[in-house]
């Protein structure tokens, strides 16, 4: 089954004189890990922003587990995401203000449905054990403002898998890193995802990495706005 499926996507910036996006489809199954590339500027991540339903297309169809987005207004597309999508950002939004522990279990205070994945009494065994299988677990107490790049992006990637959300949209999230540390989180990501079937779409201009995923997709080859320009 599709977890994932774009219609007919049409998206163009209120300031912009042609289209940024113009998908005539797109899809993903339940728990495939794809690889998404294209040069910087190209609109991967406006490609991410409108899956997640952070921003709208002018027309076409959204659909997330069979859950057309466009039919949602702002505040339902807002729990539709904290509850069934976790997303990992390129600068990784970790709350300053929040520790570590703060942080990664934030989306539970967020959506009903990851709270009812993690129990109360079950939410410190949880997140204990994915800061564990991630390496951070003796920095749970520890502000967010403290920690290296690689640390933080380790926090944004539990944050992003406590509940169990059965999609993980993640935009570059380790261009800060050398080859070796990228190759090792992407392999952690995976087993992580792997326990849960989770599907993984994983945005980035590095085509190094791209042996590692199920499928490999140009950006191009599903946006024609870009044959356009």
């Amino acid at each position: 089954m599709d977890i994932v499926q774009l219609k007919n996507l049409s998206f163009k910036y209120p300031s912009a004189k042609k289209e940024t996006l113009s998908v005539p489809y797109f899809s993903m199954q339940n728990s495939e890990k794809v690889f998404l590339y294209g040069p910087s500027g190209c609109g991967k991540t406006t490609f991410l922003e409108i899956l997640s339903g952070v921003l709208v297309p002018q027309s076409g169809e959204v659909l997330i587990k069979q859950q057309n987005l466009l039919n949602l207004n702002s505040s339902q597309r807002d729990r539709f995401r904290a509850s069934y999508i976790g997303y990992i950002f390129q600068s990784f939004n970790l709350i300053p203000y929040l520790n570590v522990k703060e942080n990664i279990t934030l989306p539970l205070y967020l959506s009903r449905e990851r709270r009812q994945r993690v129990s109360k009494e079950k939410e410190i065994a949880e997140m204990t054990s994915l800061c564990v299988q991630l390496g951070i677990e003796d920095l749970i107490e520890s502000p967010v403002t403290e920690l290296s790049v690689g640390q933080q992006q380790r926090v944004a990637a539990a944050r992003a898998l406590l509940g169990k959300p059965e999609l993980i949209l993640a935009d570059e999230p380790t261009s800060a890193l050398d080859f070796d540390h990228r190759e090792r989180f992407i392999k952690l990501l995976f087993e992580l995802c792997g326990k849960n079937k989770t599907a993984i779409l994983f945005v980035s201009h590095d085509r190094t990495l791209q042996g590692l995923f199920d499928r490999t997709v140009s950006l191009a080859e599903v946006n024609s706005a870009i044959s356009k320009g």
